[in-house]
């Protein structure tokens, strides 16, 4: 009797393992499916890489400035063609280099300081809405921007200093395509 005890516990063993092997399997196979469908980018690939390259850029602006003693508000249309680059620079920013002269904003605690922008350190998100704090944090600035595609951007900033007021419109065209580093090897 006690063999046929021992033959039903064994049975009632392997019916539990082979259920307990079952689970675990489905378990294996339900966690190499998340993994396997992570949305994580594993090449390190960067969402910026695709507004990066060379670009053709116009600057339409626009400067008023008004004469006291003249009492009369002189105006200066000019258009500015220009090949410059968009870079990644820190986190979330792009370097955007749309002028010869490359002048930077000069930002400092006190007040902005603008004038004759060539370069910028705008910050881009994932839809490409362009924004710049800092520019406008100091007083007088504005900005807006964004990218349209990935080959084409359109951005804005102006100020007021004093009786001095510029609005510039920039477009530009991504004329050179960016090739991730492991294209180049």
């Amino acid at each position: 009797m006690t063999w046929i005890i021992k033959f039903i516990y064994l049975k009632r063993c392997l019916k539990f393992n082979k259920y307990k092997m079952r689970n675990l399997s489905f378990i294996i196979i339900s966690l190499a499916f998340l993994i396997g469908c992570d949305k994580k980018n594993d090449n390190n690939e960067d969402y910026r890489d695709k507004f990066v390259g060379d670009y053709k850029f116009t600057t339409f602006s626009i400067m008023k400035e008004w004469d006291f003693q003249l009492d009369t508000i002189h105006v200066t249309y000019d258009t500015i063609k220009f090949s410059g680059s968009i870079i990644k620079y820190e986190n979330e920013k792009l370097t955007i280099t749309f002028q010869s002269h490359e002048t930077e904003p000069e930002l400092d605690s006190t007040h902005l300081k603008p004038l004759n922008l060539g370069k910028i350190y705008p910050t881009v998100d994932l839809n490409g809405t362009l924004s710049y704090p800092e520019f406008v944090k100091y007083g007088g600035g504005i900005f807006s921007g964004m990218f349209i595609g990935n080959d084409t951007i359109d951005f804005s900033y102006g100020y007021q200093i004093h009786a001095f007021t510029i609005n510039n419109n920039i477009i530009g065209i991504k004329t050179t395509q960016y090739k991730p580093k492991f294209l180049l090897n």
